[in-house]
């Protein structure tokens, strides 16, 4: 799976929970995810951003994101 569009995705996450713009948002993939097999999508707030991760079907992170809201920072 393209890892850009996996990027795109967890910052659809961040929109989706009401945070309409970021100041900033970093993102690494860390192995790769394939068509057709399950991914878990996941979000928490930390002080002042939020931390995002891709889990592939085998329970393997595959991206991780980090997305700062721009009202802060």
């Amino acid at each position: 799976m393209h890892g850009p569009l996996v990027a795109i995705i967890l910052a659809k996450l961040v929109a989706l929970n009401g945070i309409e713009r970021l100041k900033r948002f970093d993102f690494r993939a860390r192995s790769p995810l394939f068509v057709n097999q399950a991914i878990q999508f996941e979000g928490k707030a930390a002080d002042d951003r939020i931390e995002l991760r891709a889990i592939g079907a085998s329970g393997v992170l595959a991206m991780q994101a980090t997305a700062w809201t721009a009202a802060t920072a």
